[in-house]
């Protein structure tokens, strides 16, 4: 796969997750789905996110760069180590870069139809400010929630992050797993046959 064609990983993640994961790796090779705006629309369409149609070379920037404060917030609150997960931006960096497009933003408390109270979140955003508010939203709840099950996949060269979903999951998917386990078993092979010291 090049970098001007779009994977679908892991569909049933967060459209921050997925946001996140638009930096993603094969066989040691690291790629980024949002190089151009032609990819990054593409990628749009396949994470079922709207406005791409909106997308221009600011917006595109703008998407970046909310992408990459994501990253490093999420390496922060998950103790993520991994060489190629991590950003330029400092932490605080990365926290005004979520929080400039939750600028027009707030929180209020509701009725709802059935006369139940709830949170409602309301943003003054128009065209494609209101997709980044939205992801920018969604990513402030998911990493600002102690009890959430965001993690780094530690499969050998991944640098992709889920959210669990199942209770002993340790993988971001299959494939990692797989290749978890094969990496395991030519260790434990390797340090059988060594001669011992």
């Amino acid at each position: 796969m090049v970098d001007t064609e779009v994977p679908s990983l892991y569909p049933d993640q967060p459209a921050p997750i997925r946001l996140m994961n638009t930096i993603w790796a094969d066989r040691g090779d690291h790629h980024d789905c949002l190089t151009t705006v032609q990819v990054a629309r593409s990628w749009m369409r396949s994470a079922e996110i709207r406005g791409g149609s909106r997308l221009g070379a600011d917006q595109l920037d703008r998407l970046r760069e909310l992408r990459d404060g994501l990253r490093r917030v999420a390496a922060h609150v998950t103790a993520d180590d991994r060489e190629h997960a991590q950003t330029d931006l400092t932490l605080e960096e990365a926290m005004a870069a979520i929080n400039a497009p939750l600028a027009s933003s707030h929180l209020l408390l509701a009725r709802s139809a059935d006369d139940t109270v709830e949170v409602s979140w309301q943003h003054d955003a128009e065209g494609f400010d209101t997709v980044i508010a939205e992801l920018a939203f969604e990513g402030a709840r998911l990493l600002g929630d102690p009890n959430n099950e965001l993690l780094p996949c530690h499969g050998p060269g991944c640098v992709l992050y889920y959210v669990r979903s199942k209770t002993r999951r340790a993988w971001c998917g299959p494939i990692c797993g797989n290749r978890a386990r094969v990496a395991r078993h030519y260790r434990q092979n390797r340090d059988s046959r060594s001669p011992s010291a």
